[in-house]
């Protein structure tokens, strides 16, 4: 009995060891996969194919329903300057009411609209610019995510709101958009979006999954998490200074010498 039960103690070790295994090799080949560092190495300049998928018809439906979704997610707030990044010239619809709305769109690695400006440079803004920015899948054609969405918080003032969409990877649109011609849109998950944004002082305040669950050519919307794009809002805090209370402290005071001939009496 002692040996059958050392022997199944031994499988049930093999068998752990090999879960923790495979475990570790899917995060490992899910890091591989979605490491924007690791696409821009590969990455090739937008073509016209980036753009013809951009405008198929189920992707003209993901951006209506990321539309919807934006649209409650940015309502309410209103200010003089707001800063739009998208794919194309369609802008999306019952974006917040601004005075002036900077509108840019990527091709070939180049920002055309209201300002000329490449994608690799720092965008042409002063610090603190905007009260809302919007980057509508322009994170996934670029191997500069990183650096444009720390800019794009650069540009936020604080207490703005920060809105960007995407594919989201975990969805059956995957195989869809990896059969595509190359180049492919760089599928990033949010969980990479908020270890980016976590260091910048930003809360979240919105997150949602949206659009059809297949990209198919008629079909109604799917449930929350099974949707083909997501839509994530935050908002960026101001870093506040903790004002420390001030505590007492007490020194030592040494013994007071008199005048020599003087009496206390007299003193």
């Amino acid at each position: 009995m002692t040996d059958k039960k050392i022997d199944r103690a031994a499988s049930g070790a093999r068998n752990r060891n090999n879960i923790t295994a495979l475990d570790s090799g899917f995060s490992l080949l899910t890091y591989e996969l979605f490491n924007p560092s690791l696409f821009a190495i590969h990455r090739t300049p937008m073509s016209r194919r980036a753009k013809d998928l951009m405008h198929k018809p189920a992707v003209n439906r993901l951006l209506a329903a990321e539309s919807l979704v934006l649209a409650r997610g940015l309502a309410g707030q209103a200010g003089d300057h707001g800063l739009y990044l998208g794919m194309s010239n369609r802008v999306a619809k019952d974006l917040p009411r601004m005075a002036c709305w900077t509108r840019l769109r990527l091709v070939d690695g180049v920002l055309h609209g209201d300002v000329k400006a490449s994608v690799a440079e720092p965008l042409p803004f002063a610090d603190e610019s905007f009260r809302v920015v919007v980057l509508s899948h322009v994170l996934e054609w670029t191997p500069h995510a990183a650096d444009l969405l720390d800019e794009a918080l650069r540009v936020l003032r604080p207490e703005g709101v920060l809105a960007v969409t995407g594919f989201e990877p975990f969805s059956a649109w995957m195989p869809w958009l990896l059969c595509r011609r190359s180049p492919r849109p760089m599928l990033i998950p949010r969980a990479w979006l908020r270890q980016r944004l976590a260091p910048h002082c930003v809360q979240m305040l919105h997150g949602q999954r949206c659009g059809a669950a297949w990209p198919m050519r008629r079909g109604g919307m799917a449930p929350a998490w099974l949707g083909g794009g997501f839509v994530l809002v935050a908002r960026k805090r101001r870093a506040a200074v903790m004002r420390l209370k001030p505590r007492a402290c007490r020194q030592s005071v040494g013994r007071r010498e008199w005048v020599p001939g003087t009496h206390r009496e007299c003193a």
